[in-house]
């Protein structure tokens, strides 16, 4: 079986799962502060501790489960063996066990670096999988029968406070959807399970790499949506064999900036646009301030 397809089936395992990508990422910081063989008394292995206790039981057996995977990544690696193990001991293993008691998932053993490995080994958007949402999204390609939608959602000003020069009307609309080239891959963002329209996303190819771009009505915001939306390029991405895909945000858009991170992008550079949002301050010379994100596939 291929990396890939194992990486998928922890993921889908892992969608079970209760415990929130916050609730890992401040484990992850308090395990951080615990490194020191000589903190179980102090203040950082209290925190940790604490923050253990305060999840139900459900939650610290998924924790477990979680470390455990990442211990045998440590060990052995990414194989079969120790996928389909993770799956049955994700399975079997019952949340009343005293492994799942917090002072020894609080113990001296290394939290911050096996739950990191886990990241690591299984893909840098591995995070998102946490993300509480209502159903999976589906990308469906954009036609001029979505330019009402379209209009919808470029006329938020919400949408585009940072998305300065956006097409407002229909007619232009579907003349820009009608002239779409083979190399411009735009979609309608979809709720799969409803089929509500909830937002836009495009891949637009330049040789072997692509920029990205996404948009969701404000209703939508927050809830993971956007980063199963991003995800969904990059697995596009991969199918088209591209090397790698870039993105520009600007660089006050701090919910772009964090869901680009998450999902494997880095910050290459900043710079600055010389359109800006109306409404909104400018620097001397009028520029829109940005930040230009790469991720390699």
């Amino acid at each position: 079986m291929r990396k890939s397809e194992l990486r998928q089936k922890v993921i889908r395992r892992i969608r079970r799962f209760e415990l929130t990508e916050e609730e890992l990422d401040d484990l992850i910081h308090a395990g951080d502060l615990c490194y020191d063989p000589e903190c179980e008394d102090g203040e950082p292995y209290a925190t940790l501790l604490s923050m253990i206790e305060l999840l139900p039981d459900r939650k610290r057996h998924d924790l477990m489960c979680l470390m455990y995977l990442g211990r045998n990544l440590v060990y052995y690696g990414l194989n079969e063996e120790v996928v389909a193990d993770f799956c049955a001991y994700a399975d079997e293993k019952s949340i009343k066990s005293g492994s799942t008691d917090p002072r020894y998932l609080a113990g001296k053993i290394p939290i911050s670096r096996w739950l990191r490995r886990v990241k690591k080994d299984i893909r840098p958007d591995f995070w998102s999988i946490w993300t509480r949402y209502d159903g999976n999204v589906t990308l469906q390609e954009i036609n001029t029968e979505d330019a009402d939608f379209m209009l919808r959602l470029v006329g938020d000003p919400k949408v585009t406070r940072f998305l300065p020069g956006m097409i407002q009307d229909r007619e232009m609309l579907l003349s820009w959807i009608q002239s779409l080239r083979p190399t411009d891959h735009e979609y309608i963002v979809t709720i799969e399970e409803t089929g509500e329209e909830i937002g836009e996303c495009s891949l637009t190819k330049q040789g072997d790499s692509a920029e990205i771009g996404f948009m969701l009505l404000p209703k939508y915001w927050l809830q993971g949506y956007g980063t199963e939306a991003v995800i969904s390029l990059i697995e596009i991405a991969r199918d088209m064999k591209l090397k790698e895909l870039t993105a520009t945000t600007d660089a006050r858009n701090k919910a772009a900036i964090r869901l680009l991170e998450k999902t494997g992008f880095k910050k290459q550079k900043s710079g600055w646009m010389v359109m800006i949002p109306e409404g909104e301050e400018s620097k001397s010379d009028g520029g829109q301030s940005i930040i230009q994100f790469q991720r390699s596939l």
